[in-house]
This record gives structure tokens, C-alpha cells and sequence, in this order.
């Protein structure tokens, strides 16, 4: 159930991706005179989002695509009541709601969507510069799973692969949501999805 949260710093203004870790971890790999201004998350699943609502106490913005915004305010739609991790969970509301070719702008960074369904429904990677922040979509070698209910489907995350992640010009480095790094170029000769 590890799974990775990504902090971006540019100058004394920073953005996490994903919020499975807690604020406290968080903060204290920020100086004190840094701001964290906002959570991007890949998607609603509690692995993911379960520590969203401290961070958003704290001031920062919570990003996540509307289709997967609900999962942010049910314990059984983000799954973890069924994986016996509801206790604790806090259910928020989202301040934005990135969806395809948006262009978001938080630390002076410029950060790109991409919706990648297949996962879950809303499903998004962010690219900011030369890297990729896939969530569940990509992995090394791998792929997320189409198991977890929100008529989700493999031919849906094949063509978000396929069709729109490794069709961006040019290698990346890959961040995924759990698991090691990687790269694009590795993962358009190595990863299985192009056979499966």
C-alpha cells in the first residue's frame, strides 16, 4: 500500500503531488520559510488523497480532476473503507479541477494535464518540463489496475498509455505512484502494456 507523494520546490514556493503522505512528513522537508501551495493529486483512490484535507487546513489548494472529486468526500468511493483504512480518513471538497490541456501555474511552475482514465475514471498525469507524474496510470514495467470498480477498463487505460502518454515528443523522466522512477523512452520498448 506504499505509495509515493512527489514535493516540487522552485525557489521558497513548492507543490506535492499526491497526498498519501502526511503534512507533518511533508513540512519538514521544507524550510521553514517555504510555502506549499498546492496538492495535485493523480487521482481519488485513499492511497493517494487520504491526508488531502490536512494539507488543505494548511492553505494549500487541492487539485484533482471532477470525476474523481467525490472520492475526496466518501470513504467507500475512494476505497478505503473497503481496505479497512477508513478510520482517520477526512472527507474534503476540491478548490480546482484540472481537466485535458489545462495549463496549471502554482509555484512559477508550468504544469501540463493530461487525462489518462483507465485507473479511475478521472485519472490525470501532470508534466512539468521533462517529467511525468503518471499516479497509477504507468509504472516501471507496469501498469495500473482496471479492477477497482467506476466502469473503469483496460482498453480506457491502454489508449491513456498508448494513445497519449507515450505519444508526447521526446523521453521523460517518470514519476509513477508507487514504485521506482523511470523513464519514457524505457517504458515505450519495456513496458507490457504494449503487448497485453
Amino acid at each position: 500500500m506504499a505509495s509515493n507523494t512527489y514535493i516540487i520546490k522552485n525557489g521558497k514556493r513548492a507543490i506535492i503531488i499526491d497526498a498519501g503522505a502526511r503534512l507533518d512528513n511533508v513540512l519538514s522537508a521544507l524550510k521553514k520559510d517555504e510555502i506549499l501551495e498546492a496538492v495535485l493529486l493523480t487521482h481519488g483512490h485513499f492511497d493517494h488523497c487520504f491526508f488531502a484535507a490536512e494539507f488543505q487546513e494548511n492553505g494549500a489548494k487541492i487539485c484533482i480532476n471532477r470525476n474523481d472529486a467525490p472520492m475526496l468526500e466518501s470513504a467507500e468511493k475512494n476505497l478505503s473503507h473497503y481496505f479497512g483504512r477508513a478510520t482517520g480518513f477526512r472527507p474534503l471538497k476540491a478548490d480546482i479541477f484540472p481537466q485535458d490541456g489545462d495549463c496549471l501555474n502554482f509555484a512559477g511552475l508550468k504544469i501540463k494535464v493530461l487525462n489518462t482514465p483507465g485507473h479511475s475514471l478521472g485519472g490525470v498525469c501532470y508534466v512539468i518540463d521533462n517529467t511525468i507524474f503518471t499516479g497509477d496510470t504507468l509504472f516501471f514495467e507496469s501498469y495500473g489496475r482496471t479492477d477497482l470498480g467506476d466502469e473503469v477498463s483496460f482498453s480506457d487505460l491502454k489508449a491513456s498509455i498508448l494513445g497519449k502518454i507515450f505519444s508526447l515528443n521526446g523521453d521523460y523522466t517518470v514519476f509513477p505512484g508507487h514504485g521506482q522512477s523511470t523513464t519514457l523512452d524505457y517504458e515505450r520498448e519495456n513496458n507490457p502494456i504494449n503487448y497485453d
